[in-house]
């Protein structure tokens, strides 16, 4: 489950499966949408470390799914500035 510390406002999540340049992680909708971060920090494994918002993730994921569907999943393109194909403001080797 990809419910690590929040430290100082920052989520950290390690982000190994990445395919074509896009790193991909199914995350918990729910543990989302209770927690408190301003931030999340991806460790996206053999590539580069991403900041992004807490605002521009939700906007990213896709929420409307069915309650049923726990799991959200996340595609992190840090070449082109996209989560789940929406532009975001991602900082680099944060």
């Amino acid at each position: 489950m990809n419910t690590e510390e929040v430290i100082d406002g920052t989520w950290t999540l390690r982000v190994p499966d990445c395919e074509d340049g896009v790193w991909r992680v199914e995350l918990d909708r729910l543990w989302i949408i209770n927690q408190k971060f301003r931030r999340a920090r991806f460790d996206l494994v053999g590539g580069p470390t991403v900041l992004v918002s807490a605002q521009d993730l939700d906007a990213a994921i896709d929420f409307s799914m069915p309650p049923a569907k726990m799991r959200c999943p996340v595609q992190i393109d840090p070449e082109r500035k996209t989560i789940n194909g929406f532009s975001v403001d991602l900082c680099g080797d944060a």
